[in-house]
């Protein structure tokens, strides 16, 4: 990036003076008026809004200017920057792409035979393997739905394996023995 500051360096003196006599402050130094004209010179800002939203801290720190004050000063400043031509207004928003030297049509997209197709992938953050950890696995192409499918195989093993040692514990517990004790206890307590 060309600095503008050393292509232009009148225009960066002519852009503090402005700003120095339109900008009435005690607690501003040297320096940020300095600052304040190379980052207008830089950023070359469009309007009175840019031009508030890029200079707003140095003119309402030490609440010397309200917003109101603040912006008017930016408004009269942006018609002279304009006006003397000390920034060059450009037009950000647009992207030029060169023309296509051939129509395309989709339809006549072939794949390569190399080319990694969606089902080879799964995003840890967003796919259906989130709450996992990723332990950087690496996988054969082709062979993730193998893999995949293992995985879930194992999930449901110890999920079988876990109802069944759910129910042997559930079998073993001998319901009459508790409800005696407790009968009893109630007894006693009667």
């Amino acid at each position: 990036m060309v600095d503008k500051t050393e292509i232009a360096p009148d225009c960066v003196k002519e852009i503090e003076t402005l700003c120095r006599r339109h900008i009435k402050s005690k607690t501003l130094t040297d320096d940020a008026y300095s600052y304040m004209s190379r980052l207008i010179l830089e950023d070359c800002p469009r309007n009175a809004t840019e031009l508030f939203n890029l200079i707003e801290d140095f003119l309402t720190d030490g609440m010397q200017y309200n917003e109101d004050e603040a912006f008017k000063i930016c408004d009269i400043l942006s018609k002279i920057f304009i006006e003397k031509k000390l920034i060059v207004i450009i037009q950000r928003d647009t992207i030029v792409a060169e023309k296509l030297s051939s129509t395309v049509t989709l339809s006549q997209m072939q794949l390569k035979s190399n080319a990694v197709k969606e089902g080879d992938f799964i995003d840890p953050l967003l796919g259906m393997e989130r709450g996992k950890a990723n332990y950087n696995s690496q996988f054969n192409k082709g062979k993730l739905a193998d893999v995949i499918k293992k995985s879930k195989n194992k999930e449901a093993d110890a999920l079988d394996k876990k109802i069944m040692e759910f129910m042997e514990h559930k079998n073993k517990v001998p319901h009459q023995k508790f409800a005696t004790i407790n009968h009893n206890h109630l007894k006693q307590t009667l």
